[in-house]
């Protein structure tokens, strides 16, 4: 599958650098907001964050990562939501970061909280070409995020459309008309379309990550939600190694972390054991 490149030049003009995070440093970010902690830090389970607050730092480009962007080291580049940016816990804590770290290379980390599939096929096109890397990691945001450009560089998805869209208020009766659970599956395929699309539109983002990827030499692993059944699925826990504490604002604790670091790592050093065999 070749992309044209005019299709490519588009968005590479509209996406990218995040203008508002470079270089910056915040103590809150995202759904790990001041209101939340203050709310919840008396919990047990919160303790921790109480002498270990956390510090989100991002680089030069705006993105999550100690590393900056730039083409003279050879890096990893990693893709997807919230829990590869790793919103509600320290940046050491999240799976890509581990990686980088097992790998000994600079993270490239184009992961942003709240986004989709299509989102991370986009931040890829946009730097893809000036960052130094091998091998993409790529976790499978949620299904059902579409997304569509708004503003200065950057994207909404349907969840903000309320806050933006006035016509969408008159859709407020409709809890009133339905029951609820015949309201939300209406309102997930008139915005996402049915179970059968989402699982579509999700495979045709990671065919274009993949052919783009491949059409430039590089190597695509990815993981998906479903994998983590086998989490779920495990009678002992205590077998991932790591340390065992929950996200400050209610994402993945540090064990789910470690366990979707660990599925990574197995697909890669199983990719480079029948490359070298």
């Amino acid at each position: 599958m070749n992309i044209p490149e005019h299709i490519l030049s588009v968005i590479k003009d509209n996406k990218g650098i995040r203008k508002n995070f470079i270089n910056k440093t915040k103590y809150f970010y995202g759904s790990d907001s001041k209101i939340k902690w203050e709310k919840n830090k008396n919990k047990k389970d919160k303790s921790y964050y109480v002498d270990n607050p956390i510090e989100y730092k991002f680089n030069n480009s705006g993105y999550r990562t100690y590393d900056d962007f730039d083409k003279k080291n050879k890096g990893i580049l990693t893709l997807g939501c919230s829990f590869t940016e790793g919103i509600g816990l320290h940046l050491e804590d999240v799976w890509s970061y581990k990686i980088a770290k097992h790998l000994n290379k600079p993270l490239y980390n184009l992961a942003v909280g709240g986004k989709g599939i299509r989102d991370s096929f986009e931040r890829l096109v946009s730097f893809g070409d000036y960052l130094n890397y091998d091998y993409v990691f790529l976790f499978v945001p949620p299904k059902g995020r579409t997304s569509i450009y708004f503003g200065d560089n950057d994207i909404i998805s349907p969840r903000d459309y309320p806050t933006i869209f006035e016509g969408y208020k008159y859709l407020d009766f409709l809890p009133s008309v339905f029951e609820e659970v015949d309201f939300i599956k209406w309102q997930t395929i008139l915005f996402n379309g049915s179970r059968f699309e989402q699982y579509f539109y999700q495979f045709i983002y990671i065919s274009l990550i993949k052919s783009y990827l491949q059409s430039r030499g590089k190597v695509l692993i990815y993981e998906n939600w479903e994998n983590l059944n086998q989490f779920y699925s495990m009678k002992n826990k205590d077998e991932i190694i790591c340390k065992d504490i929950e996200s400050r604002d209610g994402h993945w604790g540090t064990k789910k972390q470690h366990f979707i670091y660990e599925l990574f790592i197995k697909k890669y050093e199983e990719l480079n054991s029948n490359r070298t065999s």
